[in-house]
């Protein structure tokens, strides 16, 4: 295969002089450039394999799992690109046309399979989300698999736009294999190159800002750490990198804050507290409450300060919260499970989150337009959840200083547990469903990145039932197995069932009664495998980083919610969903285009195993995994993160002392200073080193 060669995308255009951006790799399969009033992008085929299944359809494997997941439609490779686009010009596309391309059809009759719905789980039974405007018979969207037009019909596709701070992106999506369901054949599109037309300059000066808060235009999970902001803010000789947003009455009552404060800037931050007293003057978009005032100081501020992290401490209850999340409507036009509640909307600054002014945020597909939701994060976001108990605020907030700071053998945040639940059984109804059994979630984990990085696992799959996980485990999953193993203390957990806001279920198949293979509402059997309450029996001086891929565990108007309540004790950093959340029904792998539950779950988790800090980590994973879809974007909102974003699972901080008063020397004066600041540390250490710098790790 050829191989293009890496040019790096010019930082500056004058004008309107002719420009050439390239970009290539083996691995992606692309370039483009911009020749000053059109971007070409050009995109090769990756290694292609049709593989028969067991039910004798044919499934199209590529390295890096990336699929058109259509509900209902053929199930066919989709390689998505961030294109950039020059910051002057408008995100407006004039026309995309085909320029050249090389096809080839393959000999044989094809039979591939669709793709599987969404599913979300309820106590009256299962709801399966299919899409609009499809005929679903057997699986099969029969408009499609009926017709004798290919699909997808056009091989590229703009599937939305982007803005992240001062840099601009198309998402340009290329489909290497066209079929035709009417006669079974297969056409691949070997080599392709389009020509995207924009709209007109927005301003006359060409100047190319590369983006400041990490981005990845390649759009690949594993891509590692990225560019922080500058230190000094543009425009100013102030910076705050780190921007606590609360209220007068946790400024008041909280006896670490100020503390906390003050640990953050040892270890190289500088730290803004933001209350009401900043934001409540300011005007935000209908209805001007706190969320939408909160986010116009940001709005505001976030470049000229040059922030990078956002901590929120306060109520996070929409209506009457002190610093609410924002009700969002992604499924606005659905009958049931309309509203997200998240912290994401304080993240993505650039975009339009009421583009439509019909005050329903974050609606899907109405505010999914250039200008509206893109959910690319300019900041990374965090928070800690106050229900008028300032002592556990407290006790959070030192526990974050502590686990920064942790001294000694730090082996147990390698060590990984793995509950998790099947969702739900093969033939339970409706009839063509696969069972879906979270133990492939800890599976791919475990084979993919986990192994190999050294980090050791404990697993907890479904044993009791009559259809349960065909994967061997370490223990069976139950509730008294897994407060016994999660109470020795893991660096990691990543727990996969059924949920509500204090408690994530099993689901087994525990009868037949009438004897027809079919596990029907009345044979199967719930029950917790671990509560709100449970979390009690944690050892709070080894806290996890935790996933909790259920539904509702971060409920944020009941303070005991389980995303919470193991914040208090057990965890270091959560994320939770808010309200339900969707998976697809019999997944096996994960899709780095498509974030339902566990694939989201799949990519955080690895970038958490990068040691990437656990804001970034979800901000990047939302944001590649971008898709089109109401109850995609109620899984995209609806995850928070409780917890300092900041934080990641093996990087430790140093405190340092330094000629804190500018005599030239470092001496007890220095060291005075830091004790102030510092009164939680033991500086004890630092009479032996006077005379140049130190630290304390």
């Amino acid at each position: 295969m050829r191989r293009f060669s890496c040019i790096v995308f010019l930082h500056l255009m004058v004008f309107f002089s002719l420009i050439n951006i390239t970009k290539a790799s083996s691995k992606s399969h692309y370039s483009y450039h911009y020749d000053g009033s059109s971007i070409f992008v050009s995109f090769m085929a990756p290694k292609l394999d049709f593989i028969k299944t067991r039910k004798g359809t044919h499934r199209v494997e590529l390295p890096d799992r990336s699929y058109l997941m259509d509900p209902g439609n053929p199930n066919l490779p989709e390689i998505i690109k961030l294109i950039p686009v020059p910051a002057s010009r408008s995100l407006e596309v004039i026309s995309i046309q085909i320029v050249r391309t090389k096809c080839e059809e393959l000999k044989g009759f094809y039979e591939i399979e669709p793709s599987p719905p969404l599913l979300l789980s309820t106590d009256r039974g299962n709801i399966l989300d299919w899409g609009k405007s499809k005929k679903i018979k057997h699986g099969k969207n029969i408009l499609v698999y009926s017709s004798s037009r290919p699909f997808p019909v056009k091989p590229v596709k703009i599937l939305a736009t982007k803005t992240k701070r001062n840099s601009k992106f198309l998402r340009l999506a290329y489909y290497p294999v066209r079929y035709y369901p009417g006669n079974g054949k297969i056409e691949v599109v070997k080599e392709i190159q389009c020509k995207i037309t924009l709209g007109a300059s927005e301003t006359s000066d060409l100047e190319y800002q590369s983006t400041t808060v990490g981005e990845t235009p390649q759009n690949e999970s594993d891509s590692g750490t990225n560019p922080a902001p500058a230190d000094i803010a543009p425009g100013g000789d102030t910076s705050y990198d780190y921007v606590i947003i609360t209220s007068n009455a946790v400024v008041n009552n909280s006896t670490k804050l100020s503390d906390f404060v003050r640990f953050k800037e040892a270890i190289g931050h500088s730290v803004l507290v933001v209350t009401e007293d900043d934001y409540t003057s300011l005007s935000g978009p209908p209805p001007d409450g706190r969320a939408e005032k909160i986010r116009q100081w940001l709005i505001n501020n976030y470049q000229n300060l040059g922030i990078k992290y956002v901590l929120l401490i306060g109520n996070p209850d929409p209506s009457n919260g002190d610093v609410p999340m924002k009700k969002c409507y992604p499924r606005s036009h659905e009958s049931s499970h309309r509203e997200a509640l998240t912290d994401y909307y304080y993240a993505d600054l650039t975009g339009n989150w009421d583009i439509d002014g019909d005050e329903l945020y974050g609606e899907y597909p109405d505010d999914n337009k250039p200008g509206g939701v893109d959910y690319a994060a300019e900041v990374w976001v965090g928070r800690v959840p106050v229900y008028d108990d300032y002592s556990t605020l407290d006790h959070i907030l030192q526990k974050i200083m502590d686990y920064q700071t942790e001294s000694g053998d730090l082996s147990w945040r390698k060590e990984v547990l793995l509950p998790t639940a099947i969702l739900n059984f093969e033939q339970e109804p409706p009839d063509y469903l696969t069972r879906t059994d979270g133990a492939e979630l800890a599976q791919r984990i475990i084979n993919d990145f986990l192994e190999s990085n050294d980090f050791t696992h404990f697993s907890l799959y479904e044993k009791e039932g009559l259809q349960h996980s065909t994967y061997p485990s370490d223990a069976p999953l139950n509730r008294t197995n897994v407060k016994d193993s999660w109470a020795s203390g893991y660096g990691l957990v990543c727990a996969v069932g059924h949920g509500n806001a204090t408690s994530i279920y099993r689901k087994y198949w525990s009868s037949d009664d009438n004897q027809n293979d079919t596990p029907e509402s009345g044979e199967t059997t719930t029950t917790s495998f671990f509560t709100s309450s449970d979390s009690r029996v944690l050892d709070d001086s080894h806290p996890s980083m935790v996933y909790l891929c259920a539904c509702s565990n971060g409920y944020p108007e009941n303070s005991g919610n389980l995303g919470y309540s193991l914040l208090k004790q057990g965890a270091i950093a959560t994320v939770s969903a808010s309200r339900v959340s969707w998976y697809t029904a019999g997944w096996t792998e994960p899709n780095p285009n498509y974030p339902d539950n566990f694939s989201l779950g799949y990519y955080y988790l690895k970038k958490l195993a990068q040691d990437i800090p656990c804001g970034q980590a979800l901000a990047l994973t939302k944001e590649e995994m971008i898709y089109n879809s109401p109850s995609i974007w109620l899984n995209l909102q609806g995850f928070n993160l409780y917890g300092d974003p900041e934080i990641s699972l093996v990087t430790i901080h140093s405190i340092c002392t330094s000629d804190m008063d500018g005599d030239g020397d470092v001496d007890g004066v220095d060291l005075a200073i830091l004790a102030e600041k510092n009164p939680e540390l033991d500086l004890s250490e630092f009479s032996e080193h006077f005379g140049k710098s130190s630290c304390i790790e």
